[in-house]
């Protein structure tokens, strides 16, 4: 992920990020990192070192570099025509539009607004349930694999007992056949 400091993007200045801000929902350079701690505004705010941040969850925290303009970022949003664009599209493509504005100005406070709270109610119940199923799947695989072990020993069980069964005859009638050959040899 390249990762840049956000109050330094926006001096256009490009400095190496190493701490997340939750409450601004900005990323920090060290020095940033420590102007932040001592301001008496953001003092208090809830900041990471971008080292505990799982890897997976790093590209959540990037603007996109745009295509067609190799050195901007995609961090403005057209809602008139419902895209993603970098400043430099603004001034080519967006000259018209009335509705275009930085990504980070309209995301300000998403995370507290009552659809993101629901939906991650909603995305924690379907996790919730998902290890339900997960749990209960286990469950049943470790039943039929209980069942199966059950079902060959009392397979293997009838088998013994016919074998035996048919030893048991089969000595019953050669006996027979040598009792019937003996009586009629004494005859």
């Amino acid at each position: 992920m390249d990762s840049i400091c956000n109050p330094c993007s926006r001096r256009n200045c490009v400095s190496k990020l190493t701490h997340w801000c939750s409450d601004c929902e900005d990323g920090l350079c060290e020095k940033c990192f420590y102007d932040h701690k001592v301001m008496k505004m953001t003092q208090r705010h809830r900041i990471v070192d971008i080292s505990e941040i799982p890897a997976d969850n790093l590209k959540l925290l990037s603007i996109p570099q745009s295509e067609r303009h190799q050195d901007c970022r995609e961090d403005f949003l057209c809602l008139d025509l419902d895209v993603i664009c970098c400043h430099a599209c603004i001034k080519s493509d967006h000259k018209d539009c009335k509705n275009v504005s930085n990504v980070n100005v309209l995301s300000k406070g998403a995370s507290k607004s009552e659809l993101f709270i629901s939906n991650m109610q909603t995305l924690q119940e379907v996790k919730d349930y998902m290890y339900k199923i997960t749990e209960e799947r286990q469950s049943a695989i470790k039943d039929v694999t209980k069942q199966q072990q059950i079902i060959k020993m009392e397979i293997a069980n009838t088998k013994s007992k016919f074998m035996e069964h048919i030893n048991n005859l089969d000595k019953v009638l050669i006996q027979e056949l040598t009792n019937i050959e003996k009586d009629h040899r004494i005859l």
